[in-house]
């Protein structure tokens, strides 16, 4: 071990330079190559390599068949019966390379079972490995940077290399590498925010418990969770992440941090983020690239404008506020697309980037973890889902995808096994660092390639721990099963019971106060005269509001109304910004008083009933309930009913509509 204690900080801060932490990890590698070289079988090393090779030249066969397939489908006129022929090729090659595949599995078996019951890799290599990986995926350079720069004080520095040697502080470097690492190897700062947010955490657990022991903690969930939260920012945010179309303006760690705990704290988070995500899958949470306010934003917009999109039970909870309200258009309607933001995707629209930006956002608002899909000619996007694990939303299958430097098989294979082996999310996923990550650091500090295994989920000869690697995730993904009922149960319940206990004193039907006003909730509507665009549904506000929808209409019956003018508004949410924005129609139906002596040229007879016709203007009140204007209104005295009717156009984007109110002007 490289001597630390003879580099003193402060003025000779420099010695921590970039020789110095090569020349530990030359150390550490040189000892640990001595520990593994004998922990694989010879023989079974042969087979498994011979294996990997043979998966490698079925893909070649597959990509020559696809590359044939695709020349003779572009040359025209298409030779049809060679196509067929070419397709079945590639339908026999694919087959092909899944069997080697297959067999590579079987090879590799012998080879896991070794590692796991002969215990060849001990805890202290363990912890000699997990140190490595730090110094392999932090880069000498890029530590030595660290510890040299002027931001960087010399108790950071120390407590940095105090996390890299003093055992009592290795279950936290454990846990940090666990959970993925830190991004782009930035320890030294993630830890920076780490150790910040952890004193925050104590101050919340001691004020928000009474009777706090030295171990309350431990034993609170919900202290475990804001752990589990603190280091997934600390790891995912070490390294700046740019806000979402704005100019050198990155999210703040502590900011974003804080967000996401009060959003917890409060309840306006899907009931699974504090039971189901571990560090590893929060990391996809708290990485929008959405300001801290758009975030909030987002979950108040759904609130008010499509509650009922929060009690899907199925991959599109959320995220199908894309399918029904972000138009599919390649010229999108954007107020200020320099300065884009999610707002204005919601009411413009856009293609497919733009969709599965707003897909992204809107999950993670939640504390829903995404990853992000690219697919042939198309953006799309994945998210994590009580009743089905991981999913695509918006475009086609895993096995089509990828991002950054992972194909969606292997990520598919990761989240499966990360499962699996971590049936306890509060504490650190040690399984799979025992079964699988052990495999991974080995792999980094050889040097392996990463290209076939990550972007092609291939066993790789030429990178053997790697390979193996993807070999236990398979073992341990056909071992993976979910309890769907109850995850799905636990899930929804708790938001529909935040909904429903607004609602149970609350009686929809019209009601006219002493002053004369008359108030119509929206979902009092006649039942028998609705259009199909029109959906009723639990309202945060109580009771119920009605989604009216282009060429939707409803119907209002009033009993016995005094007859006069007055003043209709209503109480609504738009989350469209429309240039030319289709007022809603209002139609009065007199009654059966067709002989009365009408002095205002509203009212005409249609049909021996009289009618009026008025249009309300509905302002852009993005997402958020308002009021509009009030529009001057008559009805007629000594009918016995009229009836009150409200039309959406059919080029009319959707509107969330709460009760409609009449007050009368002074007769």
């Amino acid at each position: 071990m490289v001597d630390q204690d003879n580099c003193s900080l402060g003025s000779t801060q420099k010695k921590y330079s970039e020789a110095f932490f090569q020349q530990w990890l030359d150390q550490n590698t040189k000892q640990l190559q001595s520990s593994i070289s004998e922990c694989l079988d010879p023989s079974h090393t042969k087979f498994f390599l011979a294996a990997c090779q043979n998966v490698q030249d079925k893909n070649l066969s597959k990509e020559e068949a696809t590359k044939k397939r695709d020349d003779i489908a572009r040359h025209k006129p298409v030779d049809q019966d060679a196509l067929d022929k070419a397709n079945q090729a590639v339908k026999d090659a694919a087959a092909s390379l899944v069997k080697a595949s297959d067999e590579a599995l079987q090879e590799a078996l012998p080879l896991l079972n070794e590692l796991e019951t002969t215990s060849k890799i001990d805890e202290i290599t363990r912890r000699l490995l997990i140190v490595t990986n730090v110094l392999v995926m932090a880069t000498p350079k890029g530590l030595a940077a660290y510890c040299n720069q002027e931001a960087t004080s010399p108790d950071h520095v120390k407590t940095f290399l105090q996390l890299l040697q003093d055992e009592r502080q290795f279950p936290l470097l454990q846990e940090m590498v666990l959970s993925g690492g830190a991004r782009h190897g930035k320890y030294g700062q993630a830890l920076e925010i780490y150790t910040k947010l952890s004193a925050h955490i104590d101050n919340v657990v001691v004020t928000s418990t009474t009777t706090c022991t030295v171990d309350c903690r431990d034993n609170d969930p919900k202290a475990l969770l804001l752990q589990r939260l603190a280091l997934a920012v600390a790891l995912e945010l070490a390294d700046p992440l740019p806000l979402f179309h704005q100019t050198n303006t990155y999210a703040d760690p502590i900011q974003r941090y804080l967000h996401y705990e009060q959003a917890y704290l409060f309840g306006e988070l899907d009931p699974v983020f504090g039971t189901e995500f571990g560090a590893w899958e929060l990391r996809m949470v708290i990485n929008s690239v959405a300001p801290d306010e758009q975030l909030g934003w987002g979950r108040q917009m759904l609130r008010n404008y499509r509650p009922d999109l929060m009690l899907l039970s199925d991959r599109w909870r959320y995220c199908r506020i894309v399918r029904t309200d972000v138009a599919y258009t390649g010229q999108p309607n954007w107020t200020d697309p320099d300065h884009l933001d999610f707002p204005q995707i919601l009411s413009g629209g856009g293609e497919c980037g733009p969709r599965a930006w707003m897909g992204r956002f809107i999950c993670k608002a939640f504390g829903i973890p995404t990853w992000g899909v690219r697919e042939p000619g198309h953006a799309a996007m994945s998210r994590w889902t009580p009743s089905e694990g991981w999913v695509v939303c918006l475009g086609a299958a895993m096995s089509y995808a990828w991002w950054e430097d992972q194909c969606g098989l292997y990520f598919q294979l990761e989240t499966q096994a990360r499962k699996l082996c971590s049936a306890d999310v509060t504490k650190p996923n040690v399984e799979y660092g025992r079964k699988v990550m052990v495999l991974e650091w080995i792999a980094d500090m050889l040097e392996e390639s990463r290209g076939q295994v990550n972007s092609k989920c291939l066993a790789d000869p030429q990178a053997l721990w790697r390979s193996l690697s993807l070999m236990q995730r398979r073992r341990l993904a056909k071992q993976y099963t979910m309890n769907k009922y109850d995850i799905c149960r636990k899930s929804v319940a708790p938001q529909l019971e935040r909904i429903q206990f607004r609602t149970q004193s609350v009686v929809e039907k019209v009601v006219t106060y002493a002053d004369g006003t008359i108030l119509i909730p929206a979902a009092c509507f006649d039942t028998t005269k609705p259009s199909a665009n029109v959906v009723v549904m639990d309202s945060f506000l109580g009771g119920k509001q009605v989604l009216l929808n282009q060429d939707g209409r409803v119907q209002y019956t009033l009993s016995a109304p005094l007859g006069g003018k007055y003043q209709l508004s209503c109480r609504f949410v738009t989350v469209h910004d429309d240039k030319v924005k289709p007022p809603l129609q209002v139609t009065i139906d007199g009654g059966d008083n067709s002989h009365s002596v009408i002095n205002d040229s509203g009212w005409e007879l249609v049909q021996g009933k009289l009618k009026s016709c008025y249009k309300v203007h509905l302002q852009y009140t993005k997402g958020m309930w308002d009021e509009s204007k009030p529009v001057v209104v008559d009805l007629l005295s000594d009918v016995t009913t009229c009836t009150l009717s409200l039309t959406r156009d059919a080029a009319a984007r959707g509107i969330a509509l709460k009760d409609i109110k009449l007050v009368p002007t002074k007769r």
